[in-house]
């Protein structure tokens, strides 16, 4: 007598449907996987962009409190603040804004404030920028002297 001897395998149909399935859950994952990257790198973006609209408007208003006189040169475009010991410059450039070594981002509009009118260039006391989306508004609190000044 022949004994058969069978052997447990899978079939040919079978290892098939299993590489399709296989296919299609490593396929989802990966798109899965893109869309989460993506959705990271965009958060990074924009709280990088954040971050650095943050520190222009803090160091302008550390500038705007702590210096006597503010002109704004808009031939230069060049915001100067004075003081009897020191200087300091914002450069407004087409493609970033610099204030002596640290960079900023682009400011797309400047308007100049003096005792709340609007001018052109010369002394000023607030300025209202717009930074793509974002707008900031910097003052200085007026003493006597600018008013006795006009």
């Amino acid at each position: 007598m022949k004994t058969k001897l069978k052997i447990k395998a899978f079939t040919l149909s079978e290892m098939l449907v299993v590489l399709a399935l296989t296919a299609i859950v490593v396929g989802l994952a990966f798109t899965v996987l893109n869309l989460v990257t993506k959705q990271i790198q965009l958060v990074s973006t924009n709280y990088t962009t954040r971050l650095a609209i943050e520190q222009l408007e803090t160091a302008l208003w550390v500038d705007f409190n702590s210096y006597e006189t503010i002109r704004f040169n808009p031939q230069n475009q060049q915001l100067v603040f004075n003081k009897p010991e020191s200087q300091i410059t914002y450069l407004l450039h087409r493609e970033y804004t610099l204030r002596d070594q640290d960079t900023f981002p682009i400011i797309d509009t400047v308007k100049t404030l003096f005792l709340g009118k609007k001018v052109e260039g010369g002394i000023l006391d607030a300025v209202e920028l717009q930074l793509g989306t974002h707008n900031l508004f910097i003052y200085k609190r007026s003493d006597a002297s600018n008013y006795l000044n006009d």
